[in-house]
């Protein structure tokens, strides 16, 4: 699993951290690659402003998302992402899971998603704008996704 060195100031919750302007390139295809622009987690009371991040995913499985694995807060704090301007792209033969800004949420998350652009592989993969399991309500960004 490849993250950057970061991603462990978000995870801890409490306060607001800043994403970078970070360029990921993950070529190997046989093995799984999970890529996170800004964060792994952001967890009640923190707050990720993601960055605008270019992800390249070229493995068989696995998932990218601009700005962090997952979100999730309690009854009482929220975790909060406001999404960047990311562009993540797959090529090949990659069947990685694309996902704009946050993999998941819980019901006590708060999302802004990014305008972000995603480029799909030629094989069968999913792709989400903004959010990839949403167990809560988010605001979704201005996201091209394309196929081709």
């Amino acid at each position: 699993e490849l993250q950057q060195p970061r991603s462990a100031l978000a995870s801890r919750g409490g306060g607001e951290f800043r994403g970078g302007v970070d360029r990921f390139i993950a070529v190997g295809v046989s093995e799984s690659q999970f890529l996170f622009g800004d964060a792994r987690s952001v967890f009640a009371d923190g707050k990720l402003v993601g960055g605008a991040d270019v992800i390249e995913i070229w493995s068989n499985a696995g998932q990218a998302a601009g700005d962090a694995r997952e979100a999730m807060g309690t009854a009482t704090d929220f975790g909060e992402v406001i999404g960047g301007n990311d562009t993540i792209i797959s090529d090949g033969e990659s069947e990685a899971q694309l996902i704009g800004d946050v993999g998941e949420i819980n019901a006590f998350a708060k999302v802004v998603g990014g305008d972000d652009l995603i480029d799909g592989s030629n094989w069968a993969q999913f792709m989400a704008g903004d959010v990839g399991n949403a167990f809560g309500n988010f605001t979704g960004g201005d996201d091209m996704d394309d196929l081709f």
